[in-house]
């Protein structure tokens, strides 16, 4: 699921298409509208992504992993073939079948997965981490447990984008951390990021979306919300799938509330 200008449109069914049916794309376009798009005007990150989704869950089948891609990202990774292929486009179509690949595995069931960005810890001698931290530029949920970070919230995002992740990184945390696995196999870049509004992390305002959206889902008040950036993404290098599930409950109350009532 990806969104952004029109103008991307083709060039992100070309990639899908050539993945094969094992991928299907979901286009949502800001500007303009076109034949493959899911058009509406103007929108924010998170309404779009929220908007993207909504049109998956009425597909007559429900896929095994949800992605969601920001147009602009490309992908690159470590793998065999990959690396014998001296032309970038062919590598990054590579990287993206690889990718897939990876998701359709039947050992593969993490709740998150994603590849490593620009920020992450790498640590050469493992292949994964599991860590608390997201980024929404290139992430997968899997599809029965897309109810614990959807809907993203929109409350005061005209102030800033980036306040979406560190919500995102409080519900991880108290809900079920370490179950996002992050692929030191891949890596995401991003050289032409479009502009959108961004602002100094601020303590306050996330605390105030997390009270307006997620009060008595997640426990607030017990929340550090004073670490420092450095060690704000908190990583683990074993996967530990405990979920809470009073905290899942509730966030599946709220994700049906928003998307079937």
């Amino acid at each position: 699921m990806v969104q952004g200008p029109q103008a991307s449109a083709q060039v992100w069914k070309a990639r899908i298409d050539a993945i094969g049916e094992s991928a299907t794309l979901l286009y949502h376009s800001f500007d303009k509208n076109c034949e493959i798009c899911i058009f509406e005007k103007g929108t924010s990150f998170s309404f779009g992504r929220n908007l993207l989704l909504s049109h998956a869950l009425t597909l007559p089948h429900r896929p095994k992993y949800y992605v969601f891609v920001d147009e602009d990202i490309q992908l690159d990774c470590n793998l065999p073939g990959a690396l014998q292929t001296s032309n970038i486009l062919d590598t990054q179509q590579l990287c993206w079948n690889y990718f897939t690949q990876e998701l359709l595995n039947p050992i593969t069931t993490n709740i998150l997965i994603s590849p490593k960005n620009w920020n992450d810890i790498k640590r050469p001698d493992e292949e994964f981490n599991y860590q608390v931290c997201i980024d929404d530029a290139f992430i997968a949920y899997r599809s029965d447990m897309v109810h614990l970070l959807f809907p993203i919230p929109t409350y005061r995002e005209n102030e800033n984008w980036w306040h979406k992740s560190h919500v995102a990184w409080a519900v991880i945390d108290s809900c079920f951390p370490f179950a996002h696995a992050s692929d030191n196999r891949f890596r995401i870049k991003n050289t032409q990021h479009r502009a959108y509004p961004k602002a100094a992390y601020d303590v306050l305002v996330i605390k105030d979306v997390l009270e307006t959206e997620f009060k008595g889902v997640i426990n607030i008040d017990s929340y550090n919300f004073t670490r420092t950036s450095k060690n704000r993404c908190l990583v683990s290098p074993q996967r530990v799938d405990v979920l809470d599930r009073d905290c899942e409950a509730k966030l599946k109350i709220r994700f049906m509330n928003y998307y079937y009532n």
